[in-house]
């Protein structure tokens, strides 16, 4: 009699401790930056920050970090299946560059149609609202520079790889199909960034990002493109002045790449031949 699979809970109780992990990162972070005082305002005010943001996703990560890494090791054990760190080849690495650019390409789409959207919908108007002030939390005009591209280009990627990637997808494919799996981890990464703007092109940055994992195995190739899609969307814009020759030509070319990818995927599916089980 074949032995029944039962899904693991190392996925939620992970996610919940990276949750709680970041919290305390970013109290600890604020008392930090409330200066000489340390009164409740001043840390209220500090917490408020978006340094406070970024130096406790910094502060988290370098505490969890070896928590997921030492989890994984050990599951890996069980299964050779779990934490897939294959070496990956330029072409692999330029490939999945093109479909990071890609992703970004479609994240922008999307905020457009959004900021057009908002004219005739009061609930797409609050949905951004919310989600620009979930942003200026972590991007402001008076940020360190160093510290923001830190946590969001480094230590914020290593980490959701980790989890995400690394623990969540991995205990998924001990239950489900690649494919199943897949769609479960993109949809639990989507859900758990906790607002429908930003969740639609998590959902589709996911998606990209364990397409990638499932086909080259590779976790160095899956934080190298989480951390360039971060940069472009993240840190870039707060770099380059808004109306930058050298902003506007890589969002050029970040639709370019949509467009390119797009007609990829129509052709693919016209020859699609069907019946494999794995993400190919």
């Amino acid at each position: 009699m074949k032995k029944k699979k039962t899904i693991s809970v190392y996925p939620l109780l992970f996610i919940f401790l990276h949750l709680i992990g970041l919290i305390v990162a970013s109290l600890l972070a604020a008392f930090l930056l409330a200066g000489e005082t340390k009164t409740q305002e001043a840390v209220h005010n500090a917490l408020m920050s978006s340094d406070a943001n970024n130096l406790g996703s910094i502060l988290g990560t370098l505490i969890l970090v070896p928590l997921f890494y030492l989890f994984l090791r050990w599951r890996k054990r069980e299964n050779p299946q779990i934490f897939l760190n294959n070496k990956p080849t330029k072409r692999q690495f330029f490939t999945s560059m093109f479909w990071v650019f890609a992703a970004q390409g479609l994240a922008l789409c999307w905020l457009l149609f959004l900021e057009y959207a908002q004219d005739y919908s009061e609930y797409i108007r609050l949905r951004l609202e919310q989600y620009n002030l979930l942003i200026s939390g972590i991007v402001s005009e008076n940020q360190n520079i160093l510290l923001m591209v830190l946590a969001t280009s480094v230590f914020v990627p290593l980490l959701e790889e980790l989890l995400y990637r690394g623990i969540v997808l991995g205990e998924l494919r001990r239950t489900f199909s690649d494919r199943v799996s897949l769609i479960i981890q993109a949809a639990i990464f989507g859900l758990v960034h906790g607002n429908f703007v930003q969740s639609v092109y998590a959902f589709v940055l996911a998606l990209v990002i364990g397409y990638i994992y499932l086909k080259w195995e590779s976790f160095i190739l899956c934080f190298s493109v989480h951390a360039v899609f971060n940069f472009l969307g993240g840190a870039l814009p707060q770099i380059l002045p808004e109306q930058s020759i050298l902003l506007q030509f890589i969002n050029a070319l970040q639709f370019i790449s949509l467009v390119l990818v797009g007609l990829y995927l129509l052709f693919s599916l016209a020859k699609d031949k069907g019946g494999q089980d794995y993400v190919p």
